[in-house]
């Protein structure tokens, strides 16, 4: 259970091609009072920094998954990250991270990020990022929405679909 913020572990002096391999199993991983289950890490040494091979985290209904690496060069430290998360259920996975959505429940949630930022892996933040996500939600019911709304949110998706196809 680690319960300090990100830079209390890490901090700019921290160089990433001095660090070992690790391979690292914990049973029940917790950062900040958020619960992630099951913990997987292995990383091998590069000659600028770190390759992050696999890292995973488990519990029941979510996984995050992915593998990246923690470069330095002579101006600045960056990371790389390419993660997949699984959800059964979208309202629980944003729970695991502090967040509520009380309009969408029961959706089965897959997440692609492909995300670099300046800094150490520890480091992520979501306002740091560059890079892409896929988000697909599926199977899921929209609550609390009045029936013209309803009605409204398909409409525009009909009339953006063409644009969408054309990548306008």
């Amino acid at each position: 259970h680690l319960n300090k913020k990100a830079e209390e572990f890490t901090d700019s002096e921290t160089n990433p091609t001095k660090l070992p391999a690790f391979l690292v199993n914990v049973d029940d991983f917790n950062y900040y009072d958020r619960d992630l289950g099951q913990l997987q890490l292995q990383t091998s040494p590069t000659s600028n920094g770190i390759s992050i091979d696999y890292f995973k985290f488990d519990k029941p209904a979510l996984t995050i998954e992915g593998q990246g690496e923690w470069l330095v060069s002579e101006s600045a430290q960056n990371s790389h990250l390419n993660i997949e998360l699984e959800a059964d259920d979208l309202d629980a996975m944003l729970g695991t991270f502090g967040y509520e959505l009380a309009s969408i429940k029961s959706s089965q949630t897959n997440m692609q990020i492909d995300a670099n930022w300046q800094g150490s892996p520890i480091e992520f933040e979501m306002q740091n990022l560059n890079g892409k996500i896929d988000l697909q939600i599926s199977k899921g019911e929209l609550l609390d929405i009045e029936p013209y709304a309803g009605r409204l949110f398909g409409l525009l998706s009909i009339q953006a679909l063409p644009r969408r196809l054309f990548l306008d």
